[in-house]
C-alpha cells in the first residue's frame, strides 16, 4: 500500500472523515430475524392462511395500545384479527417496512410502516380497500424465535375504498364525499 493511501486512511480514521456508524452485530441479527417474521406475516395475508398464522406470532401477554387510548389484550386483538380475515376476500398487496430498530436486551422496538390493499366485503359489496399506518412494534425474543409483544404509538394513515379516501372514524358510506382531512 502506498504511503499516501496509508496516510489518508490514518487521517480519515483519526478525524472520522468517511466513517459511518458501524451497526451493532446483535441489532443486525435481530433485524434480519424480525424481517423474516414480517415476511411470515406477509405470506399469511397474501396466501390467506387465516388469522391463526398471524396470532401465532404474538406473545401470550401481547398488548396493543390503540390511537384512541384503548389498550387491547391478546384476546381482544385476536378477535379483531379474526374479524378482519372474515371480511377479506383476497389480499392484493401487503407490506411491512422497517424504518428503524432499537435493540433493548431481549426486546426490539421497531418503527414500522404498513400498507394493506385488499378486496373486502364492505357495505354489501366487494370493494378495494387500502389502508396505511405507522406504529412502533416491540418484539420479544422467545424460545420459539421473535414474537410480537406490544404495539403502540399508532399513527393511522390514509384509508381508501374503491380509490376514494374515507374517514376511518366513521361508518363507511359509499355515497359520502371524499374525505379531505
Amino acid at each position: 500500500m502506498s504511503r499516501v493511501v496509508f496516510a489518508m486512511l490514518i487521517c480519515a480514521a483519526v478525524t472520522g472523515v468517511g466513517s459511518a456508524a458501524v451497526p451493532d452485530p446483535d441489532t443486525v441479527l435481530a433485524r434480519r430475524e424480525i424481517q423474516k417474521r414480517y415476511e411470515n406475516l406477509r405470506e399469511a395475508y397474501l396466501l390467506n392462511e387465516g388469522p391463526d398464522a398471524v396470532i401465532a406470532l404474538r406473545t401470550a401477554d401481547y398488548t396493543a395500545h390503540m390511537a384512541s387510548g384503548e389498550v387491547w389484550d391478546l384476546e381482544k386483538a385476536s378477535a379483531y384479527t379474526r374479524a378482519a380475515f372474515q371480511q377479506v376476500v383476497k389480499t392484493l398487496d401487503v407490506s411491512f417496512t422497517i424504518e428503524s430498530i432499537e435493540l433493548r436486551g431481549d426486546k426490539a422496538a421497531v418503527r414500522i410502516a404498513q400498507h394493506w390493499k385488499r378486496l373486502q366485503n364492505k357495505a354489501g359489496a366487494v370493494r378495494t380497500v387500502e389502508t396505511y399506518a405507522k406504529q412502533r412494534e416491540t418484539w420479544q425474543r422467545t424460545d420459539e424465535g421473535w414474537k410480537l409483544f406490544m404495539v403502540d404509538d399508532v399513527v393511522p394513515g390514509a384509508w381508501y375504498v374503491d380509490g376514494k379516501r374515507i374517514d376511518p372514524s366513521k361508518p363507511y358510506d359509499p355515497k359520502a364525499p371524499e374525505f379531505k382531512p
